[in-house]
């Protein structure tokens, strides 16, 4: 499942939980994509929380949609905060910080005000 919500004119945040589908990647990205043409921010950048609860997999094909879908997109994000328990994806998420323009910050699963102070701070 994801979850997404714009929580500011510049602040999306997605929660994502159990298997994920690719019809599931398909309406998240139909639905960012309108909220970024429809709401544009003052400097065009957004910033991200991404909370993960418990992800349980993911689709190949809804992998492949979602970085397709991603990557053109990228500039657009000045921060992203990732929230999560699992190790693997606080490793993966500050790798893949090093090769995108936004500033990348893991919070702990219990840490979800602090990611949310951080990205308003930003």
């Amino acid at each position: 499942m994801i979850d997404y919500v714009m929580t500011g004119p510049d602040t999306i945040e997605v929660t994502v939980s159990g298997h994920i589908s690719k019809r599931e990647v398909d309406d998240f990205w139909a639905k960012l994509d309108a909220d970024l043409q429809a709401n544009p921010s003052e400097d065009g950048k957004f910033k991200v929380l991404e909370i993960i609860d418990s992800l349980q997999g993911m689709d190949p094909m809804a992998f492949w949609e979602h970085l397709h879908r991603a990557f053109p997109k990228i500039h657009r994000f000045s921060h992203a905060a990732i929230v999560a328990d699992q190790n693997w994806i606080a490793a993966l998420a500050n790798f893949a910080g090093m090769f995108i323009p936004a500033q990348v910050k893991t919070f702990p699963r219990d840490q979800v005000a602090a990611a949310r102070a951080w990205l308003a701070g930003a």
